[in-house]
């Protein structure tokens, strides 16, 4: 059995740091004008109005790792959505300035 799950108070602690820091994140990029689908993972799809090729390039540029959905055979519908993972809130609170920064170059 993996600790996380023995140690029942931990993983509760854990997965409750990862709620505060997905609403934080999405209310810091609502709050930016930008869609973000609500969630109850440890993932946001955040919707940048345009394809997401451009942004998701430049945001590897800077070590910051997503996942454009323009890549991804079968959902190019949802070209202009980015999936981002969900990190430690430092880890996110520089994804958002990175994010905001690209976006307008």
């Amino acid at each position: 059995m993996l600790g996380a799950l023995r140690d029942q108070s931990y993983m509760k602690e854990v997965v409750n740091k990862i709620i505060k820091t997905r609403e934080e994140t999405r209310r810091a990029l609502s709050s930016a004008g930008l869609r973000v689908v609500e969630s109850k993972t440890n993932f946001l799809f955040v919707d940048l109005g345009r394809p997401c090729r451009k942004y998701w390039e430049l945001l590897k540029k800077e070590e910051i790792l997503t996942l454009c959905l323009e890549n991804v055979d079968g959902l190019k519908e949802f070209g202009s959505y980015l999936r981002v993972s969900v990190s430690k809130r430092e880890e996110m609170n520089l994804f958002v300035e990175k994010l905001l920064e690209v976006l307008n170059t």
